[in-house]
């Protein structure tokens, strides 16, 4: 039996056990079928979080469109370096630690988490499926335990 490790998951240090390539590569092919509606998704997901959240809506600014696109560009990001274990985790505590200064809290990461796992769904067609989105909840719920330094 093989065994591997999510690209997210914590860090084993051993050469024996692998990243779950598979998984990366599902995970890039979903965010890839996402890209082509990234403005409508990235409209989706605030409006998701704003309306399960109303009070972070003074996080934000009242011009979205650079917010929108930091967070393609995040996404972007981490997809493309799910492989790059330590790179990607030192990234995603300063991105946290962000997050906390502009007022986030851990009970907001599960909102973010519905709101990405559901913009999705609306824009990604008919690749998207319910193992494709417990893939990407799985993966949210890493990025939020990194970013909330409880890695």
């Amino acid at each position: 039996m093989k065994i591997s490790i999510h690209p997210l998951g914590p860090d084993l240090h051993s050469r024996c056990v692998t990243t779950d390539r598979e998984l990366a590569k599902r995970l890039r092919c979903s965010f890839a079928a996402i890209v082509p509606a990234a403005e409508v998704f990235a409209d989706h997901f605030y409006e998701r979080i704003f309306a399960a959240a109303p009070s972070v809506r003074a996080m934000f600014p009242p011009d979205m469109r650079e917010q929108k696109a930091k967070l393609l560009a995040a996404l972007g990001w981490v997809v493309e370096h799910l492989e790059q274990g330590e790179t990607l985790k030192a990234r995603l505590r300063e991105l946290g630690q962000r997050h906390e200064r502009y007022g986030a809290l851990p009970a907001h990461y599960p909102v973010v988490t519905d709101a990405m796992i559901g913009a999705m769904s609306d824009v990604a067609g008919p690749t998207w499926d319910a193992e494709i989105a417990a893939d990407w909840r799985t993966a949210l719920e890493r990025v939020s335990d990194i970013m909330l330094g409880r890695d």
